[in-house]
């Protein structure tokens, strides 16, 4: 995987989202999160320098997984210390996730 190249697709889509993702400077970082366990997701940390999201994308074979926890979003938050589901993200931002 080309990290920068990933990395640089992930900032377009969250430059074009600003509103939705509440961010409010046009100012977006977006840095790849190396996940050790050897998981097919990709994991993204984005910040406008005040305000930080994470992006999680699934290849398509896997999405349904990740939907999964999209639908039981709302109980984790309010049950556990899950994070706050902001957007469902449904298209392709870096390519095969």
């Amino acid at each position: 995987m080309d990290v920068q190249f990933a990395e640089k697709q992930v900032q377009g889509w969250a430059k074009a989202s600003v509103r939705s993702l509440g961010f409010k400077g046009s100012k977006i970082e977006a840095k790849y999160i190396w996940n050790p366990g050897g998981f097919v997701n990709q994991s993204y940390r984005l910040s406008d320098g005040e305000t930080v999201r994470h992006l999680k994308l699934a290849p398509e074979q896997r999405a349904p997984r990740l939907k999964q926890w999209a639908m039981r979003s709302g109980h984790l938050t309010g049950h556990y210390h899950a994070p706050r589901l902001i957007e469902e993200v449904t298209q392709e931002i870096v390519p095969g996730h």
